[in-house]
């Protein structure tokens, strides 16, 4: 270890019972807190829109929703949509506290993607497809995975915000950005329906 790792090793090693219980907290019951609110924001914003919806049981479970319009054809509820709005880590943290809370490198945000094409070669061709529609949303403050065929939209939490939410066990305006973020891809669906249109054509 270099200079400065062993001078964090030294602090690591005063204080691994308090780092050991921080983690335990962080994991048990920090991400579960963060959940049933990001769970309650969602299930708002599901109510006045009317998508559908999966927010599973934790964050791992990657909560989704989509209009009943991204369908795939002859799909039912919950099966395969041709795009596909989830909540996603833009990190590998260990904790979702860290990726909410965390800086650039570890963020949360809105992904949305497609469950009907798999592949590389067949994601990459589909990409070239909708170019201008990601240009039209790069605008709007979405980026795109091209590789991957994947739009994403940052949540941007202000760490402090958040330490406040869990001392007054109420973290809804902390994580306003996102039932702000999803207003923000319902005003984008004319644009995002013609990215829909063009995977099912795609596929067709």
């Amino acid at each position: 270890m270099d200079e400065i790792e062993l001078k964090a090793a030294e602090v690591v090693a005063r204080n691994i019972e308090l780092l050991e219980g921080a983690y335990d907290l962080a994991v048990n019951k920090m991400d579960l807190m963060l959940y049933e609110a990001t769970r309650e924001i969602l299930e708002d914003k599901q109510k006045l829109l009317l998508w559908e919806y999966d927010f599973g049981g934790e964050l791992n479970d990657y909560p989704w929703l989509a209009p009943t319009e991204w369908r795939a054809e002859g799909e039912v509820a919950g099966g395969n949509y041709n795009l596909v709005c989830y909540i996603d880590r833009g990190g590998e943290s260990e904790t979702w506290l860290a990726e909410f809370a965390g800086g650039p490198a570890r963020c949360v945000c809105f992904s949305i993607s497609t469950n009907t094409v798999s592949g590389v070669r067949k994601l990459g061709r589909l990409s070239g497809t909708i170019t201008a529609e990601v240009s039209e949303l790069g605008e709007l403050g979405f980026s795109f995975d091209a590789s991957d065929f994947v739009l994403k939209l940052q949540l941007k939490f202000d760490r402090e915000e958040i330490a406040k939410g869990f001392a007054d066990g109420d973290l809804s305006t902390a994580l306003a950005p996102i039932g702000e973020a999803l207003d923000k891809i319902n005003a984008a669906r004319p644009i995002l329906d013609r990215v829909e249109q063009a995977v099912r054509r795609f596929n067709a």
